[in-house]
């Protein structure tokens, strides 16, 4: 699956009661749009992002609203990521998440794909 490229409802899963949100704000890393219902990733300086190649990011939860930081610098704009259970698109082929891999360690392909 392609990377998100526009906002999309997250279609959280469980109780969406009060969704938790995290702790602080995160600098949004320049030159950089983080789309609603996208999952957010933590660069290794500390700044959010998009997931990219990178293994070293971290997950910080998902976007709520889209934050456009494409002609700011490192900081211009915050974003406070949910924590929480979404849908996210699953990937394909020899990749695809069937039931039978249930326990199995997943991973992120893109901002909105789980893959095996």
């Amino acid at each position: 699956m392609a990377a998100q490229t526009e906002g999309r409802d997250p279609g959280r899963v469980g109780s969406d009661a009060i969704p938790v949100k995290c702790p602080t704000p995160l600098d949004v890393a320049a030159a950089v749009t983080i789309y609603g219902g996208s999952l957010v990733f933590v660069n290794s300086a500390g700044r959010a992002v998009a997931l990219s190649p990178d293994q070293t990011m971290t997950c910080a939860g998902y976007a709520e609203n889209d934050v456009d930081n494409v002609s700011g610098s490192n900081g211009t704009l915050t974003i406070t990521p949910r924590i929480g259970c979404i849908s996210l698109v699953n990937g394909a082929g020899a990749d695809e998440i069937s039931a039978d891999d249930v326990g199995k360690m997943a991973y992120a392909s893109d901002n909105q794909t789980a893959n095996l």
